[in-house]
């Protein structure tokens, strides 16, 4: 694989207002999505969302090309890139919008012509590289530069008002030992720090994961962003959840942590869609 790349000087970009996104897509809805941002994606938490159906792309937003990347083929590779053929654009506060896995021909048309690019303007067609090549769907990132992170596009694009109905089941808590415990059978535990799970969604992923004891919030995860550490990304709670610690269960994604202190309380889950309904389930639990 050989690529081409081209660099505008990041200090010479012309920078615009950014009040609103548009979807990169037409006709976006809710359905449109295949992979969402907070997904697990190959071992990680996904930074992106990636679209169902092969849309023709368009920028979001008014922005300056700062890099393109072209797949051609070649036996040689001069580094690889998950987002296949792909474009950024620089926007004002140090935004960028990534589009990935598009088509490599119109993908150069278009950036041969400009570097500049208004709201709207075409981008390219679909494409199959990058993480992509049997999905043909385009993969969209938005980055804040300035605090190293993704954000959550559903945050800064035209509001959608519908959302996939999620599910919260198989509650598990995971002790010291690494031992797994269901709630619905298991009521009695000892004292200590327990990691709560449930059943991964496979459809749609929670905007916000929260746990409770006797009705106060011990850890609350909310995807609205997920930063850098050391190469590392991470969703942030009542500490720096990794990859490693959202998606270590096969199946299970991470809700939050609680420390269990000795009396009976009652322990409550909960998850909610980006359009703020939530999914709860509480269970009484004798601690000793």
């Amino acid at each position: 694989m050989k690529k081409f790349i081209s660099i505008i000087s990041y200090f010479s970009l012309i920078l615009f207002n950014i009040a609103a996104f548009d979807w990169p897509i037409e006709n976006f809805n809710a359905n449109l999505i295949n992979s969402n941002f907070g997904q697990e994606r190959g071992g990680i938490i996904s930074t992106s969302i990636i679209f169902s159906e092969p849309e023709p792309t368009k920028a979001s937003e008014n922005g300056t090309l700062l890099i393109s990347m072209i797949e051609e083929s070649d036996d040689t590779s001069l580094f690889t890139t998950s987002l296949g053929n792909s474009m950024i654009l620089a926007h004002n506060d140090q935004m960028l919008t990534v589009y990935g896995n598009l088509d490599k021909d119109t993908l150069y048309s278009n950036i041969k012509r400009k570097i500049n690019f208004n709201k709207g303007d075409p981008i390219a067609d679909c494409g199959a590289s990058g993480w992509n090549k049997d999905q043909g769907s385009v993969e969209f990132q938005v980055i804040d530069v300035s605090k190293n992170t993704a954000i959550n596009p559903k945050i800064l694009m035209t509001r959608i008002n519908t959302e996939i109905n999620l599910l919260l089941a198989n509650i598990v808590v995971e002790n010291k030992n690494g031992d797994l415990l269901e709630l619905k059978s298991v009521k009695s535990f000892s004292s200590g720090n327990y990691k709560v799970y449930a059943k991964k969604n496979k459809n749609t992923s929670p905007y916000k994961t929260s746990i409770t004891l006797n009705g106060v919030i011990v850890d609350s995860l909310q995807y609205d962003t997920i930063g850098l550490d050391a190469n590392k990304i991470y969703v942030s709670g009542k500490k720096k959840y990794y990859s490693n610690d959202i998606y270590s269960r096969d199946d299970l994604q991470l809700i939050g942590e609680a420390m269990f202190t000795p009396g009976k309380s009652t322990l409550g889950i909960y998850a909610e869609d980006f359009l703020g309904n939530v999914k709860t389930v509480s269970y009484q639990i004798s601690i000793h």
